[in-house]
């Protein structure tokens, strides 16, 4: 996959390779048009990328982990979300640039902004490839048809963890 960061940490993939829900939520979010997935979360990118509940010193998390999906259009997040994050307004160019470059039969185009406040969070954007195959992501997303969020909390997924 293609990834673009905002420049001021390298993107960790691990969070962007649990696709069990989230490619499929994107893939029913882009049957109404362009547009990407963001991926929000109170939780830092280091315990997101976790393949559980436990840190690497084997100490339980404070926080259960959780990540809220939308699909957004590009008109939204300049009506809506830009302005009122100033981190999301500084990927608005890689944004726009990706959702105008990315094969959508074969990629979503997420944003990923995480962390516990706007001081300490980490913001990027990613285009990734459907997994499993596009066909497999459009068909398991109807079960989310209708729907404008969807949160997931990682640590009752049973198995430890899976977007």
């Amino acid at each position: 996959s293609r990834a673009r960061s905002d420049g001021s940490h390298p993107l960790h993939p691990a969070p962007l390779h649990r696709p069990r829900y989230a490619l499929p939520f994107a893939a029913q979010g882009a049957r109404d048009g362009r547009g990407f997935l963001l991926l929000q979360s109170e939780t830092p990118l280091d315990a997101l990328a976790l393949p559980g509940p436990v840190d690497c010193a084997g100490r339980a998390l404070e926080t259960p982990r959780a990540v809220l999906l939308h699909f957004v259009s590009l008109r939204e997040f300049d009506e809506e979300l830009s302005g009122a994050l100033p981190a999301l307004a500084a990927v608005r160019a890689p944004l726009a640039a990706a959702i105008e470059s990315h094969d959508p039969d074969a990629e979503a185009v997420l944003l990923l902004h995480v962390g516990p406040s706007a001081q300490d969070s980490f913001t990027a954007v990613a285009v990734a490839p459907y997994v499993p195959e596009p066909a497999v992501c459009r068909a398991l997303g109807t079960e989310y048809a209708g729907r404008d969020a969807l949160q997931i909390d990682l640590d009752d997924l049973g198995g430890g963890g899976g977007m």
